[in-house]
């Protein structure tokens, strides 16, 4: 009786490690729908069932194949991987650490700091804000780096979300 109790308690007190991704009205879902479908054939209802894999990022600095939603997140390794992944309704602290998002759905997130030492080779992005300090030329390495892109804006406000 007291397990469970702590069990329930402690899912209504870190909403953020379930399944159920917030922030996002039905046409912000249809467009990461659009990402997840290209990149890896699951629709956002399928992705929305799945568990928040964030704090991986604390332990692992090459994860791959999970789901990082609801966040607000810096990177922990100086060198690290999230790739073949879905980055959804969050915001992640880059600040010039050396990064790959391979093949990674990016949906209306927020990437604040240095970002030059990302990597978004085959990557699709929707509804991202990019740093406001993002140059033209940085800018245009990323559009052609990406598998696909639409909605970027330059807004680093890590707190636009929440």
């Amino acid at each position: 009786m007291k397990f469970s109790f702590l069990i329930i308690l402690l899912s209504l007190s870190l909403p953020s490690l379930s399944a159920n991704i917030e922030g996002l009205d039905p046409s912000e879902k249809v467009d990461a729908t659009k990402c997840l479908m290209r990149l890896h054939k699951v629709s956002f209802d399928q992705i929305n069932k799945v568990p928040n894999d964030i704090f991986e990022t604390y332990h692992n600095p090459n994860i791959e194949r999970i789901l990082m939603h609801n966040f607000i997140h810096e990177l922990v390794f100086q060198d690290s991987k999230i790739e073949n992944s879905a980055i959804i309704s969050g915001s992640l602290l880059v600040n010039g650490k050396k990064l790959s998002l391979k093949n990674t759905v990016v949906a209306n997130a927020t990437l604040a700091g240095d970002i030059s030492n990302v990597d978004f080779t085959g990557s699709c992005l929707i509804n991202v804000s990019l740093p406001t300090k993002t140059s033209w030329l940085e800018y245009f390495k990323i559009r052609r780096a990406v598998d696909y892109s639409s909605n970027i804006e330059f807004n680093d406000n890590i707190y636009k979300y929440y």
